[in-house]
């Protein structure tokens, strides 16, 4: 732009904030950033057929409904409080402690199973900073962090043990300071996906009972402000879990004293935009140069932004020839 550090003024840095965020949000526009893609799951609860999502969600690439056991048959446990409330699906009991820092588990003394999902309904709305411990042994070993989140009254959360492993009991314990309450806690495995196919407004608005009960097999997003999905057929019991991938927000430029969440390949179109947005405003004569640097430089970083599975092409002969 041609200004030396030495001479910005605030507004101008509080421009460079602006443009900065607003470059972000333009890039969310232009196609799939495989930087924002996550999974998710959801929790879901019977009888019930849409819910509200965060705000931070963009849009869903794929959705599935997802199976799994519900691992029992062992011994439970905890530091305090009745232990066996939060295994005998009942809404109306809890496992109530009375000092922070405690746990609750199940231990097998018969078998080593291999937990590969955690299940966890709060019975009031607390803030938890978890972490899952399998114990091998006489050793316990941490398999997963859970940041510090509020957990709602009475909605399950689910978790994925990144890498399960086999043990002789497993357990969740809290490391923030928190009591634990809890209502429910479900040790999963034996994990099933069924694909789940999107549809459009129009054929969910054409659906004549859309609380029909069984197994979902298709969803609509609605992106509105507050988005939400909505899933057909409306869940039973048995059906407890929607595993999806989606895309987030960019998380914003801050104070500009912060790292910008983007890989380090798209480093130079992150700047060549940035002064490309503030020659408009400060260096006009300069702007059509700096447009045509950040085009060039977006569109290289753009063109490796994508996956590199080979497409394999197959033909299945079932017949034979006709004259």
């Amino acid at each position: 732009m041609g200004i030396l550090g030495d001479n910005l003024t605030a507004q101008q840095v509080q421009a460079a904030q602006r443009s900065l965020n607003f470059l972000l949000t333009s890039w969310m526009n232009d196609g799939l950033n495989l930087w924002t893609v996550e999974q998710r799951l959801l929790g879901l609860i019977p009888g019930q057929n849409t819910y509200a999502l965060p705000e931070t969600v963009c849009d869903i690439l794929e959705m599935n409904s997802r199976q799994s056991m519900r691992l029992m048959g062992g011994k439970a446990e905890s530091s305090s409080g009745n232990a066996k409330n939060a295994f005998d699906d009942n809404p109306r009991t809890a496992c109530q402690q009375e000092a922070a820092d405690g746990w609750i588990g199940m231990a097998w003394p018969s078998f080593m199973p291999l937990v590969q999902m955690v299940g966890i309904v709060s019975q009031s709305s607390k803030i938890y900073t978890l972490s899952c411990q399998v114990r091998q042994g006489e050793e316990w070993k941490t398999l997963l962090h859970i940041p510090s989140q509020l957990y709602e009254a009475g909605i399950l959360l689910w978790f994925v043990i990144p890498a399960p492993q086999r043990g002789n009991a497993f357990r969740i314990i809290e490391t923030g300071g928190s009591v634990l309450d809890i209502q429910e806690l479900y040790f999963s495995c034996a994990v099933q996906d069924t694909m789940m196919t999107a549809i459009s407004r129009s054929e969910w608005m054409s659906m004549p009972n859309k609380n029909q009960p069984g197994q979902p097999t298709s969803f609509y997003w609605d992106r509105t402000i507050h988005p939400t999905l909505s899933v057909w057929p409306t869940p039973t019991p048995f059906y407890r879990t929607l595993f999806f991938t989606c895309t987030r927000m960019m998380e914003d430029g801050g104070d500009l004293a912060n790292q910008i969440q983007v890989p380090s390949r798209f480093y130079d179109p992150l700047v060549a935009g940035l002064a490309s947005r503030l020659a408009v405003k400060y260096s006009p004569q300069k702007a059509s140069l700096l447009e045509e640097q950040y085009q060039s430089l977006y569109t290289r970083a753009q063109e490796q932004d994508t996956e590199t599975t080979p497409l394999r092409l197959g033909v299945t002969w079932q017949g034979g020839y006709t004259w």
